[in-house]
């Protein structure tokens, strides 16, 4: 088994799951959680989409999550959003090299973002962080201390390629070179096609595709905030196989409208990214973006009835640990 195999397949057998990832602050505890709400039941698929933003350099933010982010667009608490997200993909090339087709929005991402920037460090053109975002939404109605009720209601690649990354001695897969394979997607039949042969469903690990990355903006205080991270404060850089469609997320409101944004495609993952990348992917979802102020920031939340409802309490802390705090 390769280690990109290796890396996206890597699943515990959890009905429930609390994420403990590491964050780069000195704070611990799970006072406010983001929660997750799965349902058993099917996703929807008939709905009025009252918005649709494709993905380009005008509607993506790089590698950040602030509260000062001008929204592209606003909806009606209620409404339905059809976000378009590209992968981050500083290494489209390859893919194109290898012969997928590479929209020239993607190019123009990269190639706005960096005009005029040849700085160095970790991620390109001066950048603090990696992901590509899309957003940020203003939610009518949205004030600060309420909650935003995001209903995922659909969530799958609309390019014909993603990627994996093993990065060595990163992560929870120890012992294996750094490396990195582009994977084609089979958009008819939901399938991976692996570069060593064969194939994999896309919900492989149970669930399917996902948004590794969705939040609203941070508070004011809290700044220019990286997408490395997860945070309690307004979500970021989760990374939970079980947000796929079907599935609800609450997030605090911190600033008026929400700011609501999401990127950092999936199409499969296990629990966690155990090599430092997922099966990354272009994706488009819909969201129904709805305000509560019957929930209060900082829970608890309810379940809903009949529905079969399975709830995923999200927390971050460091350093990595579960009920330590």
């Amino acid at each position: 088994m390769t280690p990109s195999l290796l890396c996206f397949l890597f699943v515990f057998a959890r009905d429930v799951l609390i994420l403990a990832e590491s964050v780069q602050n000195d704070w611990c505890t799970w006072s406010k959680p983001t929660a997750l709400e799965i349902f058993a039941s099917e996703p929807e698929t008939s709905y009025h989409i009252d918005l649709r933003v494709p993905g380009s350099n005008k509607t993506t933010h790089w590698g950040n999550w602030a509260s000062d982010l001008s929204p592209i667009a606003r909806v009606g608490s209620g409404q339905i959003v059809r976000l378009q997200a590209f992968t981050t993909a500083n290494n489209w090339w390859v893919a194109e090299g290898a012969g997928y087709g590479v929209p020239e929005a993607l190019k123009n991402i990269y190639s706005s973002a960096c005009l005029g920037d040849s700085s160095g460090g970790k991620f390109p053109c001066g950048r603090i962080g990696p992901h590509l975002l899309t957003g940020p939404i203003f939610v009518d109605g949205a004030e600060v201390g309420d909650v935003l009720q995001v209903d995922i209601l659909r969530a799958e690649p609309f390019l014909d390629w993603g990627w994996n990354r093993v990065a060595p001695d990163v992560g929870s897969i120890k012992g294996f070179e750094g490396g990195w394979d582009i994977f084609g997607l089979d958009l008819r039949r939901r399938t991976v096609e692996l570069p060593w042969g064969g194939e994999l469903p896309w919900n492989a690990t149970g669930t399917g595709p996902f948004f590794g990355s969705i939040g609203t903006a941070p508070p004011p205080e809290m700044g220019n905030v990286s997408s490395v991270a997860p945070w309690e404060q307004f979500g970021g850089n989760i990374d939970n196989k079980h947000l796929a469609a079907g599935s609800t997320v609450y997030l605090p409101v911190n600033v008026r409208g929400a700011l609501f944004s999401a990127g950092d495609g999936h199409a499969v993952q296990g629990d966690g990214e155990v090599c430092v990348t997922a099966l990354e992917a272009s994706l488009v979802g819909d969201f129904r973006l709805t305000v509560r102020r019957d929930l209060g920031s900082r829970g608890p939340l309810g379940g809903r009835g009949s529905r079969g409802v399975r709830w995923v309490p999200e927390g971050a802390t460091r350093p990595p640990q579960v009920g330590g705090c």
